[in-house]
């Protein structure tokens, strides 16, 4: 495991030690229903040219698979580092001459979501979370944790956290079962 740059406490001197984990795989890795393109000479791009190499080869995409696929535009904010939103117009506020633009798209296999007949306005929910998650990725918030007893032994671990959220949840989650399992083999005769 890489350092512990954070800890988190629980009741009764239970501690989630937290480390980035450097081997997370991208989030849409194995994900057929799941396409973004990042068009950029600084940015690697996930979708490794299969849906286009230029705007105009993805635009054509686009229109060639609009009946099965869903896309929505993804936009970055670069500086000092890249955040990826997905959303039909430029959602950042700030820099907006500077260092935002239209990076890509995020696709979506319509028939992979719902039982296929989402809305448009439900399909760009789940591009909006997905592009969140992959934005974190790309910026390198993956994080692992090794839960701890007041005793210092290790009771469970986590790794391939994408977000802080993501890691906070799981970590309180495998603390929680820890805490009532311990519990209930303390009361059981």
């Amino acid at each position: 495991m890489s350092a512990i740059i954070d800890t988190i406490e629980y009741e009764d001197g239970v501690v989630a030690e937290i480390s980035h984990d450097e081997f997370c795989e991208s989030p849409i890795k194995h994900d057929d229903a799941v396409e973004i393109v990042v068009l950029s000479r600084r940015y690697s791009d996930p979708a490794e040219g299969r849906l286009g190499s230029t705007g105009s080869e993805v635009e054509q995409w686009r229109k060639d698979n609009a009946a099965d696929w869903f896309t929505i535009n993804l936009w970055a904010y670069d500086h000092s580092g890249v955040v990826y939103r997905a959303s039909d117009d430029n959602p950042f506020t700030v820099d907006r001459d500077w260092d935002t633009a239209q990076a890509g798209i995020v696709a979506l296999k319509r028939s992979e979501f719902g039982k296929g007949d989402l809305s448009d306005a439900e399909m760009a929910e789940h591009a909006s979370r997905i592009a969140d998650e992959y934005s974190d990725w790309a910026a390198g918030n993956c994080y692992a944790f090794v839960l701890k007893d007041a005793d210092g032994s290790e009771v469970a671990e986590g790794n391939g956290l994408i977000g802080r959220e993501a890691l906070e949840a799981a970590a309180a989650d495998a603390a929680r079962q820890h805490l009532s399992t311990r519990d209930v083999r303390a009361t059981t005769p």
